[in-house]
């Protein structure tokens, strides 16, 4: 798909800064934020698996925040590889159930992606090879109430003078299927957890299938946007239930949420993956206001940068002022910078962005997050952040970090609140609080 050309009016700015879709591995508007970042994450992600010894699957988890670019580095990574990989792009909030999956729901997924994907690149994988995978998944399948149903349905068409093989319509039925809870999910994910040694076999068979037909290459399958779903559900998944997907015959990326990196629940992600951790662009130093620049930092120019390859940031935001104040407002995070943009162009009164229409954006985002973080009490776990700049060991937390109320940026490894939430009365006022509480303790130490 070609490149959006650059926009010069606000209408065609708001296409070019679509934040929910990512970047392609050869799109022009790509900018490389490495250098604002303190590590170029992508370069050891691609290095892990290059360096690989033969025979050896290299397993990784990349790790940021939501929105800080992963899918796009991802994407670039797979280009680079192109020569010596194979790569199938799975994204599970896409082609499973956005709320919940399990390892079975994933494995089947797989393997009927996988396939389909061999088929349409013209490496149709060999039947001698891939028979038993799908005979073996047909007879479990036919082993519930709803494989017995479909068995009937393609009976009758068979009668009616169709040939469909039970594979082939199981394959259609199956992908609908897990994409919903019903009961029928429920008793297909039963029957192959009965299994558990012999599904992760059959997949493996039909992953050795796969590498066999690649000759010289090597596969790479990613699992996107896990970060997505809630942290327990992932857990369940890739660590405490999750022994199958650790020793698939492939290499493999898997993007966790991040609170599971802080703060596991059933084991370190470093004990099953390779840990790759990706920062946010870092515009400030630890000691500055929230609303300053690093005058020796490389965040404001390389966002802007992004941005004007995106839409003409000259014509249409010509104050620097509201310039200063989209990039400080975003924290960092590309994906918000280019949320409050499209914010603003929609309740823009002009043909360009001054400050108050930014600052109108800003603070529709800043409501959004002062009703999330006083529904659910957070306000003391930011302040602390704010003050400490540390992660701690409060549950909330791990949940502002999920839901990118905190961010953590380079250095020496530093958290802060998102600057908007630094403007909310309710954390401001948590922060005074426990100040004031830190006073009287020392000054309590210094009596006794």
């Amino acid at each position: 798909m070609p490149t959006p050309p650059r926009a010069e009016t606000l209408d065609d700015a708001y296409r070019t800064c679509n934040h929910d879709k990512p970047l392609a591995s050869d799109d022009n508007r790509y900018e490389d934020l490495s250098s604002a970042r303190g590590e170029d994450t992508a370069s050891r992600l691609k290095s892990r698996i290059t360096r690989s010894e033969q025979g050896e699957f290299i397993h990784v988890a990349f790790v940021s925040h939501r929105g800080a670019g992963k899918t796009t580095e991802i994407l670039r990574v797979c280009d680079h590889l192109k020569h010596t990989h194979f790569s199938y792009y799975f994204e599970a909030n896409a082609q499973l159930d956005e709320r919940h999956i399990t390892t079975e729901d994933l494995l089947l997924s797989l393997a009927m992606g996988i396939e389909d994907h061999f088929k349409k690149s013209g490496l149709a994988l060999p039947e001698r090879l891939t028979g038993d995978v799908q005979k073996w998944f047909s007879e479990i399948v036919k082993s519930t109430e709803w494989g017995t149903q479909l068995n009937a349905d393609l009976a009758t068409e068979a009668g009616a003078g169709g040939e469909i093989p039970l594979f082939a319509k199981l394959k259609v039925e199956l992908k609908a299927l897990l994409r919903t809870e019903s009961k029928y999910r429920t008793q297909v994910q039963e029957a192959f957890r009965r299994y558990p040694g012999t599904l992760l076999r059959y997949m493996n068979n039909l992953l050795e299938a796969a590498n066999q037909r690649l000759g010289d290459k090597q596969l790479l399958v990613i699992i996107d946007n896990l970060d997505r779903y809630d942290p327990k559900v992932v857990d369940e998944l890739l660590f405490k239930g999750g022994r199958p997907l650790r020793e698939l015959h492939c290499h493999l990326i898997v993007t966790p949420p991040i609170a599971l990196y802080y703060k596991p629940l059933s084991e370190p992600i470093h004990q099953a993956f390779h840990a790759e951790l990706m920062y946010t662009v870092r515009l400030r130093t630890q000691e500055q206001a929230y609303n300053a620049f690093d005058p020796n930092g490389s965040g404001r120019r390389l966002l802007l940068e992004a941005l004007d390859k995106r839409m003409d940031v000259a014509k249409l935001i010509p104050d620097v002022a509201a310039q200063d104040r989209l990039l400080s407002a975003s924290g960092g995070a590309i994906r918000d910078m280019l949320r409050l943009v499209r914010e603003a162009i929609i309740g823009a009164p002009l043909a360009v962005l001054d400050l108050a229409t930014i600052e109108k954006a800003a603070t529709r985002l800043r409501i959004d997050m002062r009703e999330r973080i006083n529904a659910n009490g957070w306000a003391p776990a930011l302040a602390r952040i704010m003050i400490e700049h540390q992660v701690h060991e409060e549950p909330a937390c791990m949940d502002v970090l999920y839901q990118q109320l905190a961010l953590r940026y380079n250095g020496q490894g530093w958290y802060d609140v998102h600057p908007l939430v630094a403007e909310i009365p309710e954390v401001l006022a948590a922060r005074e609080k426990l100040a004031r509480e830190a006073l009287k303790a020392g000054a309590a130490a210094k009596e006794g």
